[in-house]
């Protein structure tokens, strides 16, 4: 597993070069994050699968085309447990855009491509994805935010749903940014989730209401166009459809635009 991540890594970056080297006017950026969970709109999506607990390996490359909102990106997730692996697919189209200075919206799609391995004949949890947003911030360091997402299973025995959430954040400059590119800021944010009921055959799996409550730290450093952010996130859980516990998990993130 960690061999395909290496090399997919690679191969992600060496397309992303060779991009930017053919067509000027597009805006990169590599990135990868390291998690000890994979939860994905509140569920745990590791032991949804009906394997353990992460680790969690995730790179991503995206790209900008032209001077246009237009993106498009591509990623994975990649989990080892015991003699299986989750070896998760991303790709992502989506516009995003400052409607004003503080202000941006974004409206996209991105499908979720699972395979477990070795584990022969695994059921399809692939998943397509519509989603919206809207978060702003202004200059005291105050982020408020708010998704819709709209989620179809690959599987017909699965309903769609929705998905939203709502937060609040806040960000302090501890080392403003100097002219080298140097700094740091220090984030906290609350996050409520909520979402519609999830049903297979007519029998509701989740029952729709808020589902879970989220509040995280993190930091972000910027150095010569590096940005690296460990982060800590804790989750209540009020579904236990959606988790029978209240996960804790952190890692480690970095990310380089050119």
């Amino acid at each position: 597993m960690l061999r395909s991540f290496v090399f997919g890594s690679l191969f992600c970056a060496l397309l992303a070069g060779n991009a930017r080297a053919q067509i000027g006017s597009v805006d990169v950026e590599v990135s990868g994050a390291f998690a000890s969970k994979y939860i994905w709109n509140g569920f745990d999506r590791i032991r949804s699968q009906g394997l353990d607990v992460g680790p969690v390996l995730q790179p991503k490359v995206s790209i900008g085309l032209g001077h246009t909102p237009l993106h498009v990106a591509a990623g994975g997730s990649f989990v080892m447990n015991d003699a299986n692996e989750l070896h998760e697919t991303t790709y992502h189209v989506y516009v995003q855009r400052f409607s004003s200075p503080f202000t941006r919206v974004g409206l996209g799609y991105t499908y979720y491509d699972d395979r477990i391995s070795p584990i022969p004949g695994a059921y399809d949890n692939d998943v397509h994805e519509i989603w919206s947003s809207l978060d702003s911030r202004n200059m005291s360091g105050v982020h408020t935010g708010v998704a819709l997402k709209y989620e179809i299973s690959a599987r017909d025995a699965y309903d769609s749903f929705f998905c939203a959430n709502a937060e609040f954040g806040y960000s302090y400059a501890a080392m403003p940014a100097t002219p080298g590119g140097l700094g740091l800021d220090l984030n906290g944010v609350t996050r409520v989730l909520y979402n519609t009921s999830i049903e297979s055959q007519g029998v509701a799996l989740v029952q729709s209401g808020f589902s879970a409550w989220q509040a995280g730290l993190s930091a972000d450093f910027r150095a010569a166009g590096v940005q690296v952010t460990p982060f800590l996130t804790y989750q209540v859980s009020l579904e236990e459809a959606v988790n029978d516990e209240d996960p804790l998990w952190g890692g480690i993130s970095a990310a380089y635009a050119f």
